[in-house]
């Protein structure tokens, strides 16, 4: 545009070069550079390019997301095309504009009612702004399935992008019978299922529990060289592994010309969830020879598995590689390590762990448990109490642990110490915990507080769990003696 301009003043080299120096600024104070220098030669608010440029820099380098509505608010309001709405709409896009600041769709809205077309450039800046912006994802879990359908309806062209967009929301927001009827109606208006198509609908059909819907969607695949995609195999594997099929799920794995992480991590998590726990670790020193890193998903799964078959040597070498890459740090990996220690009966190990990891509620309660079953019965106790300290708060596994532990050396005092807290935080009509209560007095022989906690609420609690009061007089045939 300035090439071609017949003549040119100094206000148009001015311009030139304050756009140039705009789009490479590489700070905040630049940005406030130019804005000055372009109030003093004239150039702002007039100029719509100086404008949206000013606009995106003030963006790129400024966590005030104030100051980029102002710059807009500050152009001429007669002279806004849609470009400068474009680049307002990036620009939050850009710095993740939260609802207590400006609501995103206000922009949009706002030129809607200015008599502002939007262009090609519009609506992908607003897909961007809604796919950030949490609340409005929030929003889309509760849209009405109906007035989806209606909008799909009312689109007067489609293609198989928009079919598999609409497969995707509804399987994505747990909609599965619609997204389940929307790949009949796809079909039967004769569009072409690819990979995207498939791998939306094998959730779908695994939620509804059509395990030979899924067979015959693989047997599509295979005729139509669909399961050469590694997503679709993902999808399948998947399929097979929660459908309890761990040999299908193996099959479609080995036969995969490529992999990639997600592929090992849905095989890991295949063998540790159907109790193939041997498998599930030779799989991810296969993993590693294969020359793919083991990632956070990867432990998570492996790790329970250790735990479970009482793997300790596997489960310190896995620690050690989360040590070196760091996704120790991570609390999902540091919970599930302390985790597989205690139930490897390493407790000195799971307290170093625990030590040196950010903590959480589960974080104690692994302990909490763990150290009930041991002679260190005073340390569940110690950690309960840590809890309230640190600020956290306790629930069931808390108190049913704790409760074991003074149950197992019949330490009544501590107990009925438990016991008061959990009234307070109304957590001894619990069932669980009522239980533990129950056991705790029973074990230490204190038959009268034991029929006193079943005759606070009796017809209930004999309704819930009628063998508590067959233990109950187990323990007293003991201590009479009878």
């Amino acid at each position: 545009m300035f090439d071609e301009m017949p003549q040119r003043d100094l206000v148009s080299w001015y311009q030139k070069d304050l756009i140039s120096f705009c789009v490479n600024t590489k700070s905040l104070v630049q940005t406030q550079q130019a804005h000055a220098f372009a109030i003093i030669h004239g150039l702002f608010p007039t100029s719509i390019s100086i404008s949206a440029a000013l606009i995106l820099g003030y963006a790129t380098f400024s966590s005030h997301p104030r100051i980029v509505q102002m710059m807009f608010n500050q152009s001429l309001p007669f002279s806004r095309p849609a470009f400068l709405y474009n680049t307002l709409i990036r620009a939050q896009t850009m710095m993740g504009v939260a609802g207590d600041h400006i609501f995103p769709f206000g922009v949009y809205n706002g030129m809607l009612r200015s008599g502002v077309v939007p262009d090609d450039h519009t609506f992908p800046f607003m897909i961007k702004l809604c796919t950030d912006y949490t609340e409005v994802k929030k929003g889309l879990e509760c849209l009405n399935v109906e007035s989806s359908r209606r909008v799909f309806d009312e689109m007067v062209e489609r293609n198989e992008v928009s079919w598999n967009a609409m497969i995707g929301t509804f399987a994505h927001n747990g909609f599965n019978n619609h997204a389940l009827e929307s790949f009949r109606l796809m079909i039967d208006e004769g569009w072409k299922v690819n990979s995207t198509t498939i791998s939306s609908l094998l959730p779908v059909l695994v939620e509804l529990g059509k395990f030979s819907k899924g067979r015959e969607v693989h047997g599509f695949c295979l005729r139509t060289d669909l399961e050469c995609d590694v997503f679709v195999a993902n999808a399948l594997i998947d399929m097979y592994a929660k459908s309890e099929r761990s040999a299908e799920a193996s099959a479609v794995f080995y036969n995969m010309d490529s992999r990639n992480v997600v592929s090992w991590n849905t095989m890991v998590a295949n063998f540790a969830q159907n109790r193939l726990e041997l498998e599930a670790i030779g799989l991810v020193r296969e993993m590693q020879s294969n020359g793919q890193t083991p990632t956070s998903v990867t432990l998570t799964n492996v790790l329970p598995a250790c735990a479970r078959i009482g793997c300790l040597c596997s489960g310190k070498e896995i620690h050690s590689k989360s040590i070196r890459n760091g996704s120790v740090t991570d609390l999902f990996i540091s919970n599930d390590i302390t985790d597989m220690y205690a139930k490897c009966g390493c407790l000195n190990l799971a307290q170093n762990a625990f030590d040196m990891s950010l903590k959480d509620e589960i974080s104690y309660n692994i302990l909490i448990v763990g150290y009930s079953q041991t002679s260190y019965w005073s340390k569940s106790v110690e950690l309960f109490f840590e809890m309230v300290l640190n600020g956290m708060k306790h629930d069931t596994v808390s108190f049913v642990g704790v409760l074991s532990a003074c149950a197992t050396i019949s330490a009544i005092k501590q107990g009925k110490e438990i016991h008061a807290f959990a009234v307070r935080r109304l957590f001894h009509e619990h069932l669980f915990v009522s239980n533990s209560l129950l056991d705790l007095y029973t074990k230490c022989g204190r038959i009268d507080l034991s029929r006193k906690l079943l005759c606070l609420r009796p017809c209930e609690r004999m309704a819930l769990n009628p063998i508590r009061s067959h233990i109950l007089l187990c323990y007293q045939h003991v201590v009479m003696g009878d």
